[in-house]
């Protein structure tokens, strides 16, 4: 009965152990995240909110009423994963093609002007529903960035 509760025991603590390393690894790249960032009233965004979607590699923007109409008003970027370092590049933005009617996708909005690529040491742990201050987080280096909220 000893040696059943022992095996037991270890079985508890080897699936708690991997159950924690699932999170940890959850929390250690930014690929299934969604954050909500609000700007201040300057060109581009004018004060709108964006969300930023990180999928397996890629940065999207998109917003739930548009701003200026432009399908990504946030820019674009990718990310990658060095260890546990985690490197974002953001996309310059595009020249306006003179027959579009929408204006272009500007550069990556999260980064100061001029800025193409941030690493950040470890991904931040940030819960659904969380705030953080932008000015906290290694992945936003704009100025215009006033509140970021984790929405996925």
């Amino acid at each position: 009965m000893l040696k059943s509760f022992a095996v037991a025991t270890i079985a508890t603590l080897m699936l708690a152990g991997a159950a924690a390393a699932q999170d940890a690894s959850a929390a250690a790249s930014p690929s299934g995240q969604i954050y909500r960032v609000s700007f201040a009233n300057v060109d581009p965004v004018f004060g709108g909110s964006i969300y930023f979607e990180f999928d397996d590699w890629g940065i999207s923007s998109y917003t739930e009423s548009g701003i200026g109409g432009a399908d990504s008003p946030g820019g674009t970027g990718s990310w990658d994963a060095e260890g546990a370092a985690i490197s974002i590049y953001g996309d310059a933005g595009e020249a306006p093609d003179p027959g579009d009617p929408l204006p272009p996708a500007p550069a990556f909005q999260l980064f100061a002007d001029g800025q193409s690529q941030v690493r950040c040491e470890s991904w931040p742990r940030i819960e659904v529903g969380a705030s953080a201050d932008p000015q906290s987080l290694c992945w936003i280096t704009s100025p215009n960035v006033l509140a970021v909220e984790r929405t996925q």
